[in-house]
């Protein structure tokens, strides 16, 4: 996406020095992108993780992204 209000809007978000300034380069990139990227989400999709019997230890977070810290192949 190539739009000279959404760049200069970004910009003024990476030169934001304090939290003040850092929630007003926000507020105003989010305005830029909804008159430049307008969208609405009308459904969720559905998702799934498919795992083997033998793999045990696997941890399925609230978003579906599945953590393997503890996980481990049963022979």
């Amino acid at each position: 996406m190539d739009d000279p209000r959404l760049t200069a809007a970004i910009t003024e978000l990476k030169a934001a020095s304090d939290l003040e300034s850092q929630k007003a380069a926000f507020t105003a990139l989010q305005e830029v992108h909804n008159e430049v990227l307008p969208f609405t989400v009308i459904a969720n999709g559905d998702e799934y993780a498919i795992v083997d019997d033998s793999v045990h230890g696997l941890k399925a977070t609230m978003l579906n992204v599945v953590m393997f810290d503890d996980a481990y192949v049963e022979d």
